[in-house]
């Protein structure tokens, strides 16, 4: 059974879905992908995630950037798409679940990760990172507990300024 909680805002009606979803791979790079479900569920009037991640197949894998990147990148987006708690999947074997929390450890470092979900960009941060999560405007719900991965999905305001951003991105291998 599914439990729901609205929270209304001036802007934007906020439903939480307190079950997780089926599980997607987030490709951390090209010989690393982590099985992951979507928990806490935040939709608005955009699409919902969980129809972005069912009809995503294996894409490119995402990218990060560090903190001076991850803003100029998130000065080209429009934030206030739905967005969600993500956790390992219950299939994650222990090295996957390794790669998450090193994952979760580059996040906290107010770094952004941005992947394609189908042709939806998804933004992912850590709820420990205030200046990230605030700038995705990501539900006070969802930001209030530290220690989780988050993902929302945004848009590209500005292409031609995202195409310049994109260039940050952190050489950092994985």
């Amino acid at each position: 059974m599914e439990t729901f909680y609205d929270f209304r805002t001036i802007r934007f009606c906020f439903r939480f879905q307190s079950t997780s979803s089926a599980p997607f791979l987030l490709n951390l790079d090209t010989s690393v992908s982590v099985p992951v479900e979507l928990a806490e569920i935040s939709t608005t009037n955009a699409s919902n995630l969980d129809s972005i991640i069912a009809t995503s197949s294996k894409g490119p894998p995402g990218k990060f950037y560090a903190k001076e990147g991850a803003l100029k990148v998130l000065d080209t987006l429009r934030s206030g798409g739905s967005s969600a708690r993500i956790i390992p999947s219950g299939a994650a074997t222990d090295q996957q679940k390794t790669d998450f929390e090193r994952f979760f450890q580059r996040l906290s470092q107010d770094e952004l990760f941005i992947a394609l979900g189908g042709s939806d960009v998804l933004a992912f941060c850590s709820s420990d990172s205030a200046l990230i999560s605030q700038r995705l405007n990501l539900p006070s719900a969802l930001i209030s507990r530290t220690g989780n991965v988050l993902v929302s999905r945004v848009s590209i305001e500005s292409y031609t300024a995202y195409a310049n951003a994109i260039m940050e991105v952190d050489s950092e291998r994985w």
